[in-house]
């Protein structure tokens, strides 16, 4: 099978004449198939994130067709059928960033410009705490005493319809939950910085809930196109309206859904894997303690042991890679993160009069300084306490609230509790390490 290096793709049709450029040249060295596969990938990360004016995709997009045609003339049939998938997947695209534009002008007007990074992330804690309280046998009359909005995402059963069949899915939902959040809050950070004072209304905060089956609709589109670029599926169209997507049951796409699902269960099940290793091992803890430094948590063993397994590497030997700081002072880092955020949601759950619509009650914040003072307390030295701060705070290039916890806020940093303390310390760090 051939790869190709979408990254890499990607940066050169950022700018479309050097793409043309490049790609006039390109063509002349290679077969029909990868002409093909390159082109198909550059059309859709051109200007994925909004509106491709029609004009802007027929001139630059015409011209690498052109460039084919003059290239493979004996090929024109294939050449233009290619053309005319790409320009589904296009329409597509467009289709529903249109959408998202004009439910945002109402979203807009109807909350008179109210802060609605604010009122999603608030929308966001609620939510993601009532799915958290269904694998915490919270009874679902509680929930009016604790929250000042009840909002329920659609397929989620009442606390007291929980049975061990489903808890499975209702993780599954939760962890799909906080992936939209991160990155809806990637797309809007830029746009104004958080104000833990503010006050948003309730419908400002239920509205921001359609922005989750709004990313929902995002995310099947990028996997269909997905396996359009990398897959050689084939497009089917019944009408004008209805797209379909056939792909050959041999499909690598499919092996690689396979492997993503295995990894991302990997954090969730680490706790049944304890198990069958104390059965097996009753002595785990005990051999360990003499290795690791003093200052470590015995609940953080298990996490060092596997992220070790998953690196296939000792820990002692994890550390270039991991910013200068050790592998025992990632992992001690973020389970104190971990912990912090528990028992904030236990306090929640606690609670017998609903909090405000102000996103204070619902993060925990501190300063940067208070930060690097909270994992210096845990045993970190003061200069690793602030290397594992900023390496854990959210900015541009940041992509997942698990990986970067801690959100810019007024003139400190914030945590999103119920997303952390769900989070695994293991998948997290590989993930914010991740080339």
């Amino acid at each position: 099978m051939v790869y190709y290096d979408s990254r890499a793709i990607k940066n050169l049709a950022q700018d479309a004449e050097k793409f043309v450029a490049f790609y006039g040249r390109w063509i002349n060295e290679i077969d029909l198939e990868p002409a093909l596969n390159v082109l198909k990938i550059s059309a859709l990360y051109y200007r994925r994130f909004s509106e491709q004016s029609e004009q802007d995709y027929t001139y630059y997009f015409g011209c690498c067709v052109y460039q084919l045609l003059q290239r493979f003339p004996s090929h024109s049939d294939r050449i233009l059928q290619t053309e005319h998938d790409c320009q589904a997947i296009h329409q597509a695209y467009n289709n529903f960033f249109r959408r998202i534009r004009i439910m945002n002008k109402r979203h807009h007007k109807s909350t008179d410009g109210e802060n609605k990074l604010n009122a999603f992330l608030i929308f966001s804690e609620i939510n993601l705490s009532i799915i958290s309280s269904l694998l915490k046998n919270i009874p679902s009359d509680r929930l009016a005493s604790i929250f000042p909005l009840v909002v329920r995402m659609n397929g989620l059963p009442l606390s007291e319809d929980v049975t061990p069949d489903n808890i499975k899915s209702i993780s599954m939902i939760f962890d799909q939950a906080c992936s939209y959040t991160s990155n809806i809050f990637s797309q809007l950070c830029h746009i104004s910085p958080l104000n833990l004072e503010h006050h948003c209304s309730g419908r400002a905060v239920k509205n921001t809930g359609d922005w989750l089956k709004e990313w929902d609709d995002f995310d099947s589109l990028n996997r269909i196109s997905d396996l359009f670029r990398f897959c050689n599926a084939e497009i089917n169209r019944s009408d004008s309206q209805n797209i379909s997507v056939e792909v050959d049951e041999c499909c690598a796409y499919k092996a690689y859904e396979v492997a993503r699902s295995r990894f991302t269960m990997r954090g969730t099940n680490l706790y049944y894997e304890i198990q069958q290793l104390l059965e097996k091992n009753p002595d785990f803890v005990e051999q360990l303690k003499p290795i690791v430094p003093e200052w470590i948590n015995e609940n953080d063993f298990f996490s060092i042991a596997f992220f070790s397994e998953m690196e296939n590497m000792s820990p002692e030997d994890l550390y270039i890679e991991y910013g200068g700081a050790t592998i025992y002072a990632w992992i001690q880092a973020y389970e104190m993160l971990v912990a912090l955020a528990k028992q904030e949601m236990e306090k929640r759950f606690q609670r017998l009069m609903p909090g405000s619509l102000q996103l204070k009650e619902w993060v925990i914040y501190r300063t940067r300084d208070e930060w690097i003072h909270f994992f210096a307390e845990g045993g970190l030295s003061w200069t690793t306490a602030a290397l594992v701060t900023d390496y854990f705070t959210f900015d541009n290039k940041a992509l997942d609230m698990n990986d970067c916890p801690l959100l810019p806020c007024s003139d400190g940093l914030c945590l999103m509790p119920s997303i952390v303390s769900m989070s695994s310390a293991t998948r997290s760090l590989l993930s914010l390490f991740a080339v």
